[in-house]
């Protein structure tokens, strides 16, 4: 008996190796294979068609315009996906006066990109503008729920008797989402990206760049050419790196919503006798502490290199 657990204890640890062996082998070729695929897809592009058709006050379009419907797919969802968690406002429903300012000044910001795309450092700044913008907009709207989840709490752990486990667990998957460690790291990231944009944006101005590439080619095209597209290079990435990363924790925390759900149907849950009872995230902006579930700490494009098996 004793050798079979020690045997089952080894194979368990055997297959945690291979897990972790077999996600190292293929992160590692996949790595290489984009890298070559890349080079191989881009070697022979033309880029000469392609400086002829675009510039980087082209690419700010572009990329405004996939900005906006992808942030109007985001409120909206956002908006119900805290109305699944929330069940009662202490305010009454009533936007006080941080609201109010938090949306004129984050309307007036973000209208003033889609007016200002075409002077190529001032653009840059603004949307640097808007990225501290958009985290103080985010703090107040969270600061405005946080009577709405206090109060939401109170109600679903009010009986123990007649607890509303799936509602409580839908309240806390909802504010780990809204407030959880991912969030920071995002923003930190799109500050980071917008500070290179300004940068380049200012070395291109003023030409500082192009003197060190005036050798180089790539498919005929002057790699001084090519440079003055890095403004608008790391606005796409911006873009990218924005809807994405927060793309990705919407279907995350839908899914979470609809399991629940779900469970709900078929199943009783009740918590467990020798833990306490789980209370909301309700973590300050720099505060980084991982949530209580750890789907919703988040690295961003980290978590593809860090193994958790």
């Amino acid at each position: 008996m004793v050798k079979r657990t020690k045997g089952k204890i080894s194979e368990e640890r055997a297959l945690e190796r291979l897990a972790s062996n077999s996600l190292r082998w293929i992160k590692i070729v996949a790595l290489v294979l984009g890298f070559t695929v890349t080079y191989l897809e881009l070697r022979d592009a033309p880029l000469d068609a392609f400086t002829r058709s675009f510039d980087n006050s082209s690419l700010m379009k572009i990329g405004m315009v996939a900005y906006f419907f992808g942030w109007l797919w985001g409120i909206t969802n956002d908006t119900e996906i805290q109305r699944q968690g929330y069940c009662r406002d202490p305010k009454l429903g009533i936007i006080g006066k941080n609201e109010i300012a938090g949306i004129v000044v984050f309307l007036i910001v973000f209208s003033s990109l889609f007016f200002i795309n075409d002077y190529l450092v001032i653009f840059q700044a603004a949307l640097l503008t808007f990225v501290v913008v958009n985290i103080w907009t985010w703090r107040v709207i969270f600061d405005r729920t946080k009577p709405i989840i206090d109060a939401s709490y109170a109600e679903f752990t009010l009986d123990p008797d007649t607890r509303n486990n799936c509602s409580l667990l839908k309240l806390l998957t909802v504010v780990q989402y809204m407030n959880g460690p991912w969030q920071r790291r995002r923003f930190i990231s799109l500050v980071v990206i917008a500070a290179l944009q300004l940068g380049s944006a200012l070395l291109v101005q003023q030409g500082v760049l192009a003197p060190y590439v005036t050798d180089l080619k790539f498919n005929g095209v002057p790699a001084s050419l090519l440079i003055g597209y890095l403004p608008g290079v790391f606005f796409i990435l911006w873009v990218l790196v924005s809807e994405i990363w927060i793309g990705i924790y919407r279907i995350k925390v839908l899914s979470d919503l609809s399991m629940i759900d779900y469970f709900e149907d078929y199943f009783s849950i009740s918590k467990r006798r020798d833990v306490p009872m789980p209370k909301p995230h309700l973590a300050a902006l720099t505060d980084f502490s991982p949530t209580p579930n750890q789907s919703y700490v988040g690295h961003g494009p980290l978590d593809w290199f860090i193994d958790r098996a």
